[in-house]
């Protein structure tokens, strides 16, 4: 079993502490690590720590929080905020059946490459090593699917806590969301344009994972 697989790997005591461990940061809505790579020491940081020689489980978010202009990029600002609130409530009770957490969060904007090309590169460079994180947390859809891409085979989860492309749905059984599946949107959107008694319609949608998995639900 997958999961199974990965508590072995980060020596946590079973696979179903690792899921509670995991799913409570889903429901819940210092002192630097050693960097494996001069990649992700340019770009992650230490949000939440724990105490020193504690085993923490460590979870590393991988979000564009700049624009290529060097501006905040105000949706991954956002999510960086509500994963930090997330991980610190947990940790604040205690942690998930005695373990707590100890969270990086990596930006995959400002950089002359795509955000979701540096959040491979990113997630490439953090899972490098015997231990790799329990998790990645992600944000959109491109950067998620980019993410999951670059660790597959490796035995690491890859959470989004924002991605809804139908495309992630089934992409591969270590693939986590939390935002339900945008063909749910899609079906109520269909239901009021019916309601409306419109004859035809016109779709404008994003040019990326997100407005083609929604336009194509529609």
């Amino acid at each position: 079993m997958v999961i199974a697989r990965i508590a072995r790997r980060l020596g946590v005591g079973s696979a179903a502490t690792l899921v509670c461990a995991l799913a409570s940061l889903a429901g819940s809505c210092a002192v630097e690590l050693p960097e494996r790579a001069m990649f992700a020491s340019e770009r992650c940081k230490v949000r939440v720590d724990t105490a020193a020689g504690v085993d923490a489980l460590e979870l590393v978010a991988i979000l564009s929080m700049t624009t290529a202009s060097g501006a905040d990029d105000e949706a991954g600002v956002a999510r960086a905020r509500a994963i930090e609130m997330a991980v610190s409530n947990a940790n604040d009770r205690q942690g998930v059946l005695g373990r707590t957490f100890r969270l990086r969060i990596c930006d995959a904007g400002n950089t002359t490459a795509s955000p979701a090309l540096s959040a491979a590169e990113i997630a490439q460079s953090v899972t490098t090593g015997p231990r790799p994180p329990a998790a990645l947390l992600s944000g959109g859809t491109d950067e998620t699917l980019a993410i999951q891409a670059a660790v597959q085979g490796q035995d690491v989860l890859v959470m989004s806590i924002s991605a809804t492309s139908p495309d992630v749905t089934g992409a591969d059984p270590l693939l986590w969301r939390v935002a339900p599946s945008d063909r749910n949107q899609g079906l109520a959107l269909s239901y009021l344009l019916q309601k409306s008694g419109a004859k035809k319609v016109v779709v404008l949608a994003r040019a990326n994972s997100y407005g083609d998995g929604l336009s194509a639900v529609l």
